[in-house]
C-alpha cells in the first residue's frame, strides 16, 4: 500500500491518499481548501492514475471536513462518516465565517454514507472502524490490519492527544477510547494522525505523557 500525505488549510491538517497495486485509492479526511491544495491533489491522482473509491472522515471538524462538498462534486465518491458527528459537520458553515474563511457548502444528510464501528470492505481495502469519542462526537479511527497501520484523526498524536475543550469533547471518553481501542492494537502498528508526525502504538504506550498504561 502506498500512502501520500497532503498537509492542508490554515489548521495544517494531515490528509492522506492511500492506494493499492490496482491503482484504487481511498482518501482519509477532506481538508483541502485553497486552489493550490486542490491542484496538488488532482495532479497527484492524475499522475499516479488513481481511481478514488471513497473518502473516510475521521471526524467532521472544519479542518478535516472543509473539502467534503468539493470532493463529492468532483469525484462523485462515497463520503463515509459517523452519524453522531453530522451536527458538527453542519456547524462548519458558521465556523468558517468566524475564521474569515471562504463560504463553505455542505452535503445534505442523504448524500453521506454513515458508518459505525465494525469491519468494512471497500474494493480490496479491508478496514476495521473504531468508534473513538472524546475529541468530538462521531470520531472514528480507521485500522488496516493487513498493513498494520491506523489513521487516528485527532484522537491520538505523536506523544500527545486530541483536545477535549471543544463542543462534544470529553476527557474521560478520550482516555477510554485510547486505552480500550487503540492501545489494544499490536505495538508495531504505525499511527498516522490528523496533525503532526507519524508514530506507533508501542511508542505511545511507552512515551505518551497524557495517556499511560496502568
Amino acid at each position: 500500500m502506498k500512502i501520500r500525505l497532503f498537509v492542508c488549510n490554515p489548521f495544517m491538517v494531515n490528509n492522506y491518499v492511500i492506494s493499492n497495486e490496482k491503482n484504487e485509492a481511498l482518501l482519509i479526511d477532506a481538508g483541502y481548501y485553497s486552489n493550490e491544495e486542490w491542484e496538488a491533489l488532482k495532479n497527484y491522482l492524475t499522475m499516479e492514475q488513481l481511481m478514488v473509491k471513497a473518502c473516510l472522515i475521521t471526524h467532521p471538524h472544519i479542518d478535516h471536513a472543509v473539502g467534503i462538498y468539493n470532493l463529492y462534486q468532483i469525484y462523485n465518491i462515497d463520503i463515509l462518516m459517523n452519524e453522531k458527528g453530522y451536527s458538527l459537520y453542519e456547524s462548519i458553515v458558521d465556523v468558517a465565517d468566524q475564521f474569515g474563511m471562504d463560504q463553505v457548502e455542505i452535503l445534505p444528510k442523504d448524500k453521506i454514507k454513515f458508518i459505525d464501528e465494525g469491519n468494512i470492505k471497500i474494493n480490496d481495502f479491508d478496514i476495521q472502524v473504531f468508534d473513538t469519542p472524546g475529541h468530538a462526537d462521531g470520531s472514528l479511527c480507521f485500522y488496516f490490519p493487513n498493513e498494520s497501520i491506523i489513521f487516528t484523526g485527532d484522537v491520538l498524536f505523536n506523544e500527545s492527544v486530541g483536545r477535549t475543550d471543544f463542543i462534544t469533547g470529553d476527557w474521560d471518553k478520550l482516555v477510554n477510547s485510547i486505552k480500550t481501542k487503540l492501545y489494544n492494537l499490536p505495538d508495531v502498528v504505525k499511527v498516522y494522525p490528523g496533525h503532526g508526525d507519524t508514530t506507533s502504538i508501542g511508542h505511545e504506550k511507552a512515551k505518551n505523557p497524557f495517556v499511560r498504561i496502568d
